[in-house]
């Protein structure tokens, strides 16, 4: 029997909003980044883009980075798909786009894979 838990949490902004969700959907899909990394992707998606010096730089201030580690870190999301990189701009993956400017509400079903022929 599947079981229901209501869960409400506060969060100081957009970005603590976002490394949230970010956080939950890549628990969910068997992906662990380094916490840098979950940073500079909720970032992303908050700003919406990257370009490559003011933003770079408000990050780096941000969650106290260098500009070496980002772009490090900029490869390295890019490669899995989690952001896109277009001349000198990069966005994150339209299908992590939200607007974290008022919360989210999340339904979500995680159920136990059966085997055909299996009743357990």
């Amino acid at each position: 029997m599947a079981f229901r838990k209501k869960l409400l949490k506060e969060k100081e902004n957009p970005y603590d909003l976002a490394l949230t969700y970010c956080t939950i959907i890549l628990a969910l899909e068997g992906e662990h980044l380094p916490k840098k990394e979950l940073e500079l992707l909720a970032f992303t998606i908050v700003r919406g883009k990257i370009n490559p010096f003011t933003t770079k730089n408000d990050f780096a201030q941000m969650y106290k980075s260098t500009l070496f580690s980002i772009n490090n870190m900029i490869s390295r999301l890019t490669r899995k798909g989690y952001l896109i990189k277009e001349k000198n701009i990069i966005s994150p993956n339209p299908s992590l786009k939200l607007d974290f400017t008022e919360g989210f509400f999340l339904n979500m079903g995680v159920i136990v894979k059966r085997n055909k022929g299996t009743d357990s």
